[in-house]
């Protein structure tokens, strides 16, 4: 992969864990005690103390033996010069007492930020990092019952200098004399308070309604949050907003608690997969969640992220109560967008490029490297090696000096020994590879009737520098919605998708994967792509080379269509009592045509041959599915005595 990083050059260091993550719920003394442990070191180097005596050492190796002896990790930019001639002789002193007395006439400032110390020059124009006096402030965080809450965050606003809260809601933090603590907990409001004059702080945090009256979709209606028994987990489209995604399985990727997605490859098509909580069997077969759009069921490649409204995903085995034995491993249900009343029409566009490159690409031998390691597996299972000694000298000297030593040899046998050494991610992938996305959509409404439309287009480019594949969708929404009565509302979907993925036809006599042949050895290390001039057949003749299977022009083309058709009615019978009813027909139609083209290649010898392509062919094939669905079922929902809620839903 290529790593992109700002221009910091970070002093390297193990530190392991102690990366401080956000605390989740903690729902058992286990989870707690895991949690305090991970901030049991952080703790810890708020009060180290080292002991040093290093006379006229690089600044450097003074920084070295403080890591070695603290949990601290070192941070400086390029413009922070640490060959400069130091000394310090210390015993059983803080760290920031020695690096006060180690940075004095260095030009150096330096500020602790948890366990990292930021080391950057002084001057006019740079940014320097003050010594601030610390203390110590210690506190209890409970909620307004008087109940301590454990795993409560407690950070030093506008550092990473952080602790959580333990089992009886108490905390202790050093931090600077007039600095802020902000204190958080799921559930409840963020709460900033200052230390300045204090060294107990004592906090209550508020439980945030707001958040508790959130409605989640759930199953075939909606709850508020406050109400939720099950498992359940939501997300807006705020979260899918800004973030570089091509298709909606990624933009879910580490946002939900408990949903794991990733992508068997770097195909511009490929499909996520998708478990809730961790695979169902060994084999991990059936453990996919049931997807569900607008209440049908759909491929999450087919959607486009710009028209979701929200995401919930219904974790635990009760979603089977509603969708039966395919709900078993839970249900992911994606709402789309619609109308607001009383707003005037809002066009809106949105659109980006963005450029993908390799996530990792492993390690590849050099031809006289994979000869050597080839003859090694050859003896070990046959006895004899696979290539001779001259061969592998060959290689050698065309390697260390192609210039002056043939791309080809002419064994005793009249074969042809090739000698090239191909650096095949160099010749055949590209560095980045542009992708494109635009959507279109006018929203708005009246009194009575709501409606939003939009269109969008995306085009996503594979990895290969010529012949690659690319990936193409077009998606086309309306829905709309309208009050016929103050207690009777009608709404209409309409949705098409249609994608296209054209990619290089893959030779069955040359495996299935492109990405395979391209790491394969021979004859892709071996092999030149075409022959040479002093060549008896003349320059430009392609060899066997897979380059050239991926360029002949032969092409595997995927079409499909996606239309989707849906009416529903509700009707507030009266107070408390809903009847609604929906019908949904969608209509997926593929195509796939698959082209391949027979050439000539040079192998082992100067004859032509085509037995890898043979024979030209063209495979074409379509195929029409129709999905009906219908709904109708009945929910109450009742409140008693404002503390006890009531709701059942009976339907068909």
């Amino acid at each position: 992969m290529e790593k992109l990083f700002i221009s910091e050059s970070f002093r390297r260091k193990d530190w392991g864990g102690r990366k401080i993550g956000r605390v989740m719920k903690l729902t058992t003394c286990l989870i707690l005690l895991c949690s305090c442990f991970a901030f049991a070191n952080h703790a810890n180097s708020q009060e180290a103390k080292v002991s040093l005596n290093m006379q006229n050492v690089q600044l450097g190796k003074v920084l070295d033996a403080i890591e070695a002896q603290t949990e601290y990790l070192f941070i400086s930019n390029r413009h922070v010069d640490l060959n400069q001639r130091v000394s310090v002789s210390v015993e059983n002193k803080s760290v920031r007492d020695v690096l006060g007395t180690v940075l004095k006439g260095t030009g150096l400032s330096f500020e602790v930020e948890g366990v990292n110390i930021v080391l950057t020059k002084a001057g006019k124009n740079s940014k320097t990092f003050p010594q601030q006096d610390k203390k110590k402030v210690t506190g209890t965080i409970v909620d307004q019952s008087g109940l301590p809450i454990a795993g409560a965050n407690i950070v030093e606003k506008g550092t990473m200098n952080g602790v959580i809260s333990d089992m009886d809601g108490n905390y202790s933090i050093e931090v600077g004399n007039n600095a802020e603590l902000q204190v958080s907990y799921i559930g409840y409001i963020d709460h900033t308070i200052s230390v300045a004059g204090k060294e107990t702080v004592n906090v209550v945090l508020r439980e945030d309604m707001q958040s508790l009256d959130e409605v989640v979709v759930v199953g075939y209606g909606t709850q508020k949050k406050a109400n939720l028994t099950g498992a359940v987990s939501q997300v807006t489209s705020k979260v899918l907003e800004n973030r570089p995604i091509t298709n909606l399985g990624q933009g879910l990727q580490g946002v939900i608690p408990n949903l794991n997605v990733s992508f068997d490859g770097g195909n511009p098509n490929s499909e996520a997969t998708m478990n809730i909580r961790g695979l169902a069997s060994i084999s991990g077969e059936g453990s996919s969640p049931l997807v569900l759009v607008d209440g049908v069921q759909m491929n999450l490649n087919m959607v486009n992220p710009e028209d979701v409204e929200s995401v919930s995903v219904l974790k635990d085995a009760s979603s089977a109560a509603i969708y039966g034995a395919r709900g078993a491993f839970g249900v992911i249900l994606i709402t789309t967008k619609q109308g607001q009343t009383e707003r005037k029409p809002v066009i809106e566009y949105s659109g980006s490029v963005q450029f993908n490159t390799h996530t990792y690409l492993p390690d590849m031998l050099s031809a006289p490297d994979y000869m050597d390691a080839m003859n090694e597996s050859s003896f070990n299972s046959t006895g004899k090696p696979k290539y001779s000694d001259q061969q592998v000298q060959w290689v050698k000297d065309y390697y260390n000096d192609p210039v002056n030593n043939p791309v080809y040899h002419i064994m005793e046998n009249g074969k042809i020994s090739w000698n090239s050494n191909n650096d095949n991610y160099a010749q055949m992938l590209q560095k980045w590879a542009p992708t494109h996305k635009h959507t279109v959509n006018i929203s708005g409404g009246g009194k009575s009737v709501r409606f939003y439309a939009s269109a969008g287009y995306m085009n996503q480019e594979g990895m290969f520098k010529d012949a690659t594949d690319i990936f193409k969708r077009y998606n086309f929404l309306s829905n709309i919605s309208a009050d016929l009565t103050p207690n009777f509302t009608v709404g209409f979907k309409a949705s098409y998708t249609h994608t296209v993925y054209d990619a290089p036809h893959a030779y069955s006599t040359k495996g299935s994967s492109w990405w395979e042949q391209m790491t394969r050895g021979e004859p892709q290390i071996l092999f030149p792509i075409t022959t040479p001039a002093d060549s008896p057949v003349g320059a430009g003749i392609p060899t066997e080379h897979f380059y050239n299977f991926l360029t002949s022009g032969s092409r595997n083309v995927q079409n499909a269509g996606v239309t989707l058709l849906m009416g529903n009615a509700e009707w507030d019978v009266f107070k408390g009592f809903k009847l609604k009813g929906d019908f949904s027909y969608k209509a997926r139609s593929d195509k796939d045509k698959d082209v391949q083209k027979e050439f000539a290649y040079i192998r082992d010898s100067w004859t032509v041959q085509n037995s890898a392509t043979f024979p030209s062919s063209i495979v074409s094939q379509n195929s029409h599915s129709n999905y009906f669905a219908a709904n109708i079922y009945g929910e109450y929902q009742t409140s008693i005595g404002g503390k006890h809620n009531v709701h059942a839903l009976v339907g068909f």
